[in-house]
């Protein structure tokens, strides 16, 4: 049985999940998940994020990334109306005051976010939309690349449709598959992430 414990070894413990770029979304739920359910856990929580990450998971040298970090949970679990333990809203508090332009993130722990292209750069939705599944193949290979429209910003259009149409997405999904060898090898991998 999974306990407490052990959910706090992976966010915190030799995996430092929480930290990880590749694992923080999932990580942050688990985390939220714990905290709203474990009023002996929040502690823990709470010293492990007013720690902050460990120099491995820094970009840079100093306090400023990894107050960021910090803001960034304390944020989360204020967002979730979840209530902070004194330490950590003075935390948050005095970073809010030295960093007035930090706001909580749109996505939290997302590593990346696609969006469909908007006009003024990439291919813009109206475009995407108006693609038919069985043409796909050919209009990726035909592709002739412009300034501000590359093939990567047609495929990640084409993944983010299929992600928001999956009845059309399961007919291009069909058609590629059929076609993967003849498409460019830098195709498949935009429109997954699409």
């Amino acid at each position: 049985m999974i306990d407490s414990g052990h959910m706090l070894d992976v966010l915190f413990g030799k995996a430092n999940a929480l930290w990880r770029r590749e694992t923080q979304h999932e990580a942050m739920l688990l985390m939220t998940a714990l905290y709203k359910a474990d009023a002996e856990a929040r502690e823990q929580i709470s010293s492990a994020i007013l720690a902050g990450p460990p120099q491995q998971f820094l970009k840079e040298e100093g306090d400023e990334e990894k107050d960021g970090h910090i803001f960034e949970m304390l944020a989360i679990l204020e967002s979730e109306h979840l209530p902070l333990l004194p330490e950590a809203e003075r935390k948050l508090a005095t970073l809010r005051e030295q960093h007035p332009e930090w706001k909580p993130a749109k996505f939290p722990g997302l590593s990346l976010w696609v969006e469909s292209p908007g006009s003024d750069k990439g291919i813009p939705a109206y475009e995407i939309n108006t693609l038919v599944p069985e043409d796909i193949p050919d209009q990726i290979i035909q592709f002739q690349e412009k300034i501000g429209k590359s093939r990567r910003d047609l495929c990640e259009g084409i993944g983010v449709r299929i992600g928001r149409d999956p009845q059309w997405g399961l007919r291009v999904m069909d058609v590629l598959q059929v076609n993967v060898q003849k498409l460019p090898a830098d195709a498949i991998n935009p429109i997954l992430w699409g």
